[in-house]
């Protein structure tokens, strides 16, 4: 009699435990002239970005209209987000909702055509200017906020002349990525060549953050 009824609560309790398990679903999609529209038949991928583990947790496809969902046991101490490669670019979402009783089910990832010469500028350019040392070198913060108007994502031509460039101040010592916690672009999409910084990273539609030292 104990082991049955054990039984019976132990499967009295898995609609409660799989009902604690985070939901998100949503629509790949494409810009096109202003509007959007679905894009099916690819893999959407859903990370997991935590301070000891962090990777892909699960990948599905995206059905003809571009619907997808995931459904995962989530980890509090990690963030997730989803990611879907298109014309061989990958593009991500922001951090998805992983509360159980607020599933997060209309997230949309944006995914783009491609050119090499669509418009990127500097939205935004801050310098931050420590004091001197004793040497009299200054150590400079060079923030750019670069933006993407438009609906396509903009690519390197070919492999000498990057995606985006700009001239770095004419007396710039050591430039380097300054951190990568604050910055869109890994160090090796960044290339320095004298007085001038090339990113050979794509710059989907949007705002971009780039930090340099």
């Amino acid at each position: 009699m104990i082991a049955p009824r054990f039984a019976l609560v132990f499967l009295a309790l898995l609609p409660a435990a799989a009902a604690a398990q985070s939901r998100v679903a949503g629509r790949v999609m494409r810009i096109d002239r202003g509007d959007t529209l679905p894009v099916g038949g690819i893999a959407v991928v859903l990370h997991r970005v935590g301070a000891r583990v962090q990777g892909p947790v699960d990948t599905v496809v995206a059905g003809r209209t571009g619907r997808f969902f995931f459904r995962f046991s989530a980890d509090t101490s990690a963030a997730y987000l989803l990611s879907a490669r298109y014309g061989g670019i990958e593009y991500f979402s922001p951090p998805v909702a992983t509360n159980p009783s607020r599933p997060d089910t209309a997230v949309v990832v944006i995914v783009a055509d491609t050119s090499s010469v669509a418009p990127v500028q500097i939205k935004q350019r801050t310098l931050l200017v420590s004091a001197p040392d004793e040497s009299g070198t200054r150590t400079v913060l060079d923030w750019f906020v670069l933006t993407n108007p438009g609906e396509l994502t903009r690519v390197a031509a070919d492999t000498v002349r990057g995606a985006w460039g700009t001239l770095l101040p004419p007396e710039a010592q050591n430039v380097e990525l300054a951190d990568n916690r604050m910055s869109q672009f890994s160090p090796d999409a960044l290339v320095f060549r004298q007085d001038s910084v090339l990113i050979f990273a794509p710059l989907s539609p949007g705002d971009k953050e780039l930090m340099l030292q």
